[in-house]
């Protein structure tokens, strides 16, 4: 599946502010991966999120001089979409802050795998995320972009690096001091081989540039396998193991094995397909056999289901020894011998 930025809300400051106010994006829908990021010129400025919101922690630096890079994080609930939202700063400060929602296209929950922060002490209009390994294949990196332009009253954009996707900037409006500036960008990722660290592009140079790398990433649903309902079966009948009862709720099941577990050995046509099949064996006794079915889906998630065939003991014929009927072998007379 996909995991897609719905939508970024952006706001910020016309001067310093101890609260960084803005809006959860209007088309969120309960599920999404809220994210927060706020940009702020305080160096010692700490975060208050609003209830029911959870600190980034790895986004606060040991140490800088030139401002600092808060986040947060909230699990989308039904009414959440445009609601207002409150960040507490613990000083007055110059803010830019962005609201991500962010969904995975195959229903499953995005989480927040890992965060990287990179602070740079020079001043530059090329700042840096942070090179980042994710661990699963199927991610998406969330680069965030700040700083401290340099230019009082400028207003810097953010150009990303070539296979980045600006998702949304914004910046504060203080005419006659340093502004702060964040832009979020997005880049897809197909496999889990690292990725370096990235320079981006702003039109004016900034102070001590705090930028991010997220790697955001969906929990897989396992696949449900299904190997049918236990039976009885005649000896001799072709039986069919049917896994098409199998089912993802978020994804597709892409491979099937059906495995002999117990019971009398028997050969499996099929056994790497929806229907296997396999004769049941003949015994004068009966028997009873068991198979394992392993579903796999589109992201390497496995399930697994049993199913119990029994068998019928062979027919036979029954003789009248001592006032009772007892099962006693057919013969049969050919020509003038009996077998």
């Amino acid at each position: 599946m996909t995991i897609v930025v719905r939508a970024v809300e952006s706001s910020s400051s016309a001067g310093s502010t101890s609260t960084a106010l803005g809006n959860i994006p209007a088309s969120t829908q309960p599920g999404d991966l809220l994210v927060a990021t706020i940009q702020l010129l305080a160096a010692a400025a700490t975060l208050a999120p609003p209830a029911g919101w959870t600190e980034l922690a790895e986004m606060v630096p040991a140490s800088t001089t030139t401002g600092s890079l808060r986040g947060a994080r909230r699990r989308a609930q039904a009414g959440d979409a445009g609601a207002a939202l409150e960040f507490g700063l613990g000083a007055s400060t110059r803010w830019a802050m962005n609201v991500a929602a962010v969904y995975d296209t195959g229903g499953a929950p995005v989480v927040v795998e890992q965060i990287t922060t990179l602070y740079s002490g020079t001043q530059t209009a090329t700042p840096n995320t942070p090179a980042v390994t994710p661990a699963a294949a199927t991610t998406v990196l969330l680069g965030v972009i700040g700083g401290a332009c340099n230019l009082a009253g400028a207003q810097p954009t953010v150009t990303p690096a070539v296979g980045w996707t600006l998702a949304g900037q914004t910046v504060s409006t203080t005419l006659t001091l340093k502004n702060a500036v964040q832009a979020l960008a997005t880049k897809a990722l197909g496999t889990n081989a690292p990725v370096p660290a990235t320079p981006h592009g702003l039109s004016e140079s900034t102070v001590g540039p705090a930028c991010a790398s997220i790697i955001l990433s969906s929990t897989n649903a396992p696949p449900i396998a299904n190997a049918g309902p236990d039976r009885s079966v005649p000896p001799g009948a072709t039986v069919h193991l049917n896994a098409s009862g199998s089912t993802d709720l978020d994804g597709t099941v892409t491979a099937y094995l059906w495995a002999q577990q117990s019971g009398p050995p028997v050969t499996l046509t099929g056994a790497g397909t929806v229907d296997a099949t396999f004769t049941a064996p003949a015994t004068t006794t009966g028997a009873t056999l068991t198979f394992s079915l392993t579903v796999t889906d589109d992201r390497s998630g496995i399930g697994i289901d049993f199913v119990t065939i029994s068998v019928a003991a062979m027919g036979s014929a029954r003789a009248r020894v001592a006032g009772a009927w007892e099962p006693h072998p057919i013969r049969l007379r050919a020509q003038d011998d009996w077998l």
